[in-house]
């Protein structure tokens, strides 16, 4: 899926699907970096479909691993309405990003992540109830 007008897709520096920040990864075109934060459930949950669509968690996670195995001193946070992995493989994966130091945390869909640039940078916020 392309987030077309989520998010910064499109519009902000550095705002990538899974399906880019994986092809980044594989053909080494990712600069170094400090910090990374993916957005799970972009569109799901009604914001623009009302389901899950069972693979962005697992794509994320793994992303997530092979960031921190490039980049083991950058801040990995993965932020998501609910973690679905589906099989021991898949949870295996999940533990694996956490003992990496990859953060996981829950949002609620009525109150998403904000992404906006600031001073050249990214800013990812997000309000907790």
């Amino acid at each position: 899926m392309k987030p077309e007008g989520l998010y910064g897709y499109g519009k902000l520096p550095n705002v990538v699907t899974q399906g880019q920040l994986e092809l980044m990864l594989k053909d080494g075109r990712l600069p170094e970096i400090r910090d990374a934060v993916m957005i799970n459930c972009v569109g799901s949950r009604g914001q623009r479909v009302s389901y899950c669509n069972r693979i962005c968690c697992m794509v994320g996670i793994k992303n997530a691993v092979a960031l921190k195995e490039r980049f083991p001193e950058a801040n990995v946070s993965v932020l998501h309405n609910d973690i679905e992995v589906y099989g021991v493989i898949q949870e295996e994966w999940y533990k694996k990003a956490r003992a990496l130091g990859a953060r996981f945390r829950k949002y609620s869909p009525k109150r998403r992540p904000e992404v906006a640039a600031e001073d050249g940078r990214l800013k990812v916020s997000l309000t907790w109830s």
